[in-house]
């Protein structure tokens, strides 16, 4: 109810996720160490980008691939899906020196091999994109799955920002919930599982 006594009729606010994460790095970002003036890249940038990175690598590259195209392909993929699960580069290396022998265990014939060569592959591809990342980094850019994964983190790691959200948005719907990632599930939970304010309203 508005100071004159007439009912307020208030507009929905209705965003992707990418778009809501965009407003909540602008306003609390820096909580994070989050720079405003990162910019975020689309697909053909990302491709030039992982490019450069190719280009630039002076290790060993002996088993991903001998495809410049495929390789990006690799990196890309790879890496927009650590950023959708929250995982390091680090944390899935420490992953796959663990289990990879608990696979060639148990497996037998040709598997043994094909498993081996897989995560021959993702060990060169790891190295690939934790220069992607720090290529992105010092260029001051971001990719969508970055903006995702850092709004989770800023709203994991600061609850004052979902204190603020909800006070703003009482009800929040979400549309195709199937397709959600973890790090959009977990933003959200963050953000909106905390108890509602009731002063006002």
């Amino acid at each position: 109810v508005g100071e004159d006594g007439a009912e307020e009729v208030l507009e929905p606010v209705v965003a992707t996720y990418n778009a809501y994460a965009s407003a909540l790095l602008a306003e609390h970002g820096l909580r994070i160490g989050h720079e405003p003036d990162t910019r975020v890249i689309a697909d053909a940038a990302r491709y030039q980008l992982a490019g450069r990175v190719i280009d630039r690598h002076d290790g060993p590259v002996q088993v991903l691939s001998d495809s410049p195209s495929h390789v990006i392909d690799y990196i890309l993929a790879l890496d927009g899906s650590l950023a959708e699960h929250l995982v390091a580069p680090a944390e899935l290396r420490e992953f796959d020196l663990r289990e990879a022998p608990r696979f060639a265990a148990e497996l037998t014939g040709a598997k043994v091999g094909e498993v081996a060569s897989a995560f021959a592959r993702r060990a060169e591809a790891l190295t690939l994109v934790e220069e992607y990342r720090s290529l992105k980094r010092s260029l001051g850019l971001m990719d969508f799955s970055d903006q995702i994964a850092l709004a989770a983190e800023l709203a994991d790691r600061h609850p004052a920002v979902g204190s603020l959200e909800r006070e703003k948005h009482l009800i929040v719907l979400l549309d195709e919930y199937q397709d959600t990632s973890v790090a959009q599930a977990l933003m959200l939970r963050r953000l909106f599982s905390g108890p509602t304010p009731t002063a006002g309203r």
